[in-house]
């Protein structure tokens, strides 16, 4: 099944996708994934993760704020004004 998502550029370092997902076989949560891409070779890049479930409520245990990768490279298109 595919469920489509939203995907944007914050900024030159900031992107996000949000999209639904299923979660112990219950439909419809909601996501935002957001990645921060803080220079190459991709050391101190972040990633954080925000999960609602059906009703929108916050699921705490599934939602971080960004933090450091111990390793990989987020690489955030950069932004022309085209």
């Amino acid at each position: 099944m595919s469920l489509g998502a939203n995907f944007g550029i914050a900024n030159d370092a900031s992107a996000a996708a949000s999209s639904k997902a299923v979660v112990n076989n219950v439909g419809n949560y909601g996501f935002i994934a957001r990645v921060i891409d803080n220079g190459e070779p991709g050391f101190n890049d972040q990633f954080g993760l925000r999960v609602t479930n059906p009703s929108a409520v916050l699921v705490v245990d599934l939602t971080f704020n960004p933090i450091t990768l111990a390793g990989g490279n987020f690489s955030v298109p950069k932004l022309t004004g085209k």
